[in-house]
């Protein structure tokens, strides 16, 4: 009688671990397929050439996104690359898809994730630098749309220009790169832009 009481122990405990890794499966597909990222791409006009003259003398087009809630000004000649929860500018086709650009050529990046219960701001941001140990070659405190946020240049393969902003329990990521590109002056007349639309 004992042993089959244990080899019915035993057999209640595989089921049960037999349905939390199947549930932990279905679960963890579900969410890859949820998260494939779908791409959208918004072809540029190709008769305006690329520049970093002042506002007056760019043709510039708002760009709204409105499941990641903000919206900002952009030369109409940039292209741009829309992701489930990222969108990606860039003053050219091919920066698209590359981290590192020429210093004639932005590229620009804007995501959003959410704080956990126990973040804020500064947190977050000690998180990311416990994992990535990033070189900050500078650091301040702004405000992007009257929210806090902190920017910063970083070294890594290349410098660019982060800028984490805090927007109730969300952070949105905008980064620069590369941060010593001669259109950087068009980056900050886009960051003037930007503004939270939810």
């Amino acid at each position: 009688m004992k042993p089959s009481k244990r080899l019915g122990f035993t057999n209640i405990i595989l089921l049960v671990i037999g349905i939390v890794v199947a549930v932990i499966i279905v679960g963890s597909l579900f969410l890859i397929k949820q998260n494939k990222k779908e791409k959208s791409y918004i072809p540029a006009p190709t008769n305006v050439p690329a520049t970093s003259a002042p506002r007056s003398s760019i043709q510039w087009k708002t760009y709204t996104n409105d499941f990641l809630k903000f919206k900002l000004d952009y030369p109409v000649n940039w292209s741009i690359l829309e992701l489930d929860t990222d969108v990606i500018f860039a003053s050219t086709k091919e920066g698209l898809n590359r981290d590192e650009t020429r210093k004639n050529e932005l590229r620009v990046f804007i995501g959003r994730t959410s704080l956990l219960e126990s973040q804020d701001l500064e947190k977050y941001v000690a998180e990311i630098d416990k994992r990535s140990k990033p070189e900050v070659l500078d650091k301040e405190s702004i405000k992007v749309d009257d929210n806090n946020a902190i920017r910063r240049i970083i070294n890594n393969e290349y410098k660019s220009l982060i800028i984490y902003i805090q927007s109730g329990s969300r952070i949105f990521t905008i980064s620069a790169t590369p941060a010593d590109s001669e259109l950087m002056p068009i980056f900050d007349q886009m960051l003037q832009t930007f503004k939270f639309t939810n």
